[in-house]
């Protein structure tokens, strides 16, 4: 079986954005499948990542929708074994950083 990541649907953090959630299911973010040390891994994550913070969050409108998805994703990103979670971070810290490089270029 593949590792994945259950998301509860209420965060304890979050129960204030994210109250009155449509799905009460705690959802599951596999991940087992990605190489999260490869910009198309990380981007698959932050896919399914986004997908589940959109049911998670579809029936907030505006700034409260933006404030629980953030909240989803840092829960999400929180919940992942270190090793990936490095993996992962390490990945975007590059990206973001070539993007840097290239702007100034």
């Amino acid at each position: 079986m593949k590792p994945a990541v259950i998301i509860p649907a209420l965060l304890a953090t979050l129960t204030l954005a994210c109250a009155g959630t449509a799905s009460a299911e705690p959802q599951r973010l596999a991940y087992g499948d990605l190489d999260l040390s490869s910009a198309a891994g990380a981007r698959t994550l932050d896919v399914r990542i986004a997908r589940i913070a959109r049911t998670l969050c579809n029936h907030h409108i505006g700034l409260d929708q933006a404030h629980c998805e953030r909240g989803i994703r840092q829960e999400a990103l929180a919940t992942l074994p270190a090793p990936a979670r490095t993996e992962y971070v390490a990945t975007r810290q590059y990206r973001a950083s070539a993007r840097v490089q290239a702007s100034t270029s």
